[in-house]
């Protein structure tokens, strides 16, 4: 017989010796048990959401291009408006480039 059918046995056996109450109390201890690991696993997920949000913001913020001062912010968006440029496909494009840039 293979090891661990036999330690099964083996468990079987002494659960069926103990008494009613001993086995009401290891019941009770490892639903107790389950409990508390429940209880972590929720904490730990709450956690790790928290942390990918913190993630995904730092990630967002990483890749935004450092905004220029306002004044010079105002100055370029003044001088390569669209409207002072119309039809231009440049002053469109530049418009959208400071506009990443744009002070908060």
């Amino acid at each position: 017989m293979p090891l661990d059918v036999h330690e099964r046995e083996v468990q079987r056996a002494r659960c069926a010796a103990r008494p009613a109450d001993e086995q009401e109390r290891e019941l009770q201890r490892l639903r107790s048990m389950v409990a508390g690991i429940d209880l972590a696993c929720s904490h730990l997920r709450e956690e790790n959401k928290t942390l990918r949000a913190a993630l995904a913001q730092a990630k967002r913020q990483s890749h935004r291009p450092a905004a220029l001062p306002r004044s010079v912010w105002r100055f370029l968006a003044r001088v390569a408006h669209p409207d002072r440029h119309p039809d231009t496909h440049a002053a469109h494009e530049a418009l959208v480039w400071l506009n990443d840039r744009r002070p908060t």
